[in-house]
Order: structure tokens, then sequence, then C-alpha cells
């Protein structure tokens, strides 16, 4: 029981900014890349039969912030729910924790 009131429930509300500190980290240091072939690429480096020409894309490019916005969207959506399943499940398990679930009327 003092378990779950002195480690679990901090641990568990420091779960959603670690998240999200920890995507916009990787994003910062770990910059990746993508090749973007067509028809409308000038670039001639890299061309190939089949695709055309392509050029390298990095991920910190602003034309490519929508990957970055979208995963981390979906990384917070996920760790909100999975909190909210733990939280549930603690409650729910444990009779002296329901003290901190409130009943909706």
């Amino acid at each position: 029981l003092t378990f779950a009131y002195f480690i679990l429930f901090p641990a568990l509300a420091a779960v959603l900014p670690a998240a999200i500190i920890g995507f916009i980290a990787n994003f910062v240091l770990e910059e990746k890349f993508e090749l973007k072939c067509g028809e409308q690429v000038d670039d001639t480096t890299l061309c190939y039969n089949d695709y055309g020409c392509c050029e390298v894309i990095s991920s910190h490019d602003a034309s490519s912030s929508y990957q970055f916005m979208g995963g981390l969207a979906s990384n917070v959506l996920a760790t909100w729910a999975v909190l909210r399943i733990i939280g549930y499940l603690v409650v729910n398990i444990t009779p002296a924790s329901s003290m901190f679930a409130k009943r909706r009327t």
C-alpha cells in the first residue's frame, strides 16, 4: 500500500512530461534523412532509371516538420492512454487507493 502512495503515483505523474521531453530530445539530437524521388527533382547526383532523380531530405528541414508534430501528438496520446489504464487498474485493485478516485454523478 505504501508502495502505491510514495512510489507509483509520483512515477505515473512523471511519465507524460518525460515522454514529451524524450521525444523532443530524440528529434533534436538524432537527425534522420530520407530520399524524395520524383520527376520534379532537379538534383542530378542521385538518379535511378525507375524512380527518376532523388534528393536527400533532412528531418530538421521546415518542410518535414509535420512528421515531427504528428509523431509528438501520437506519442502524447498513447502515453496518456497508458497512464489512464494503469491508474484505473491501481485504483480498482487496491481498495485503500480508491479514495483518490472521485465518483462522477
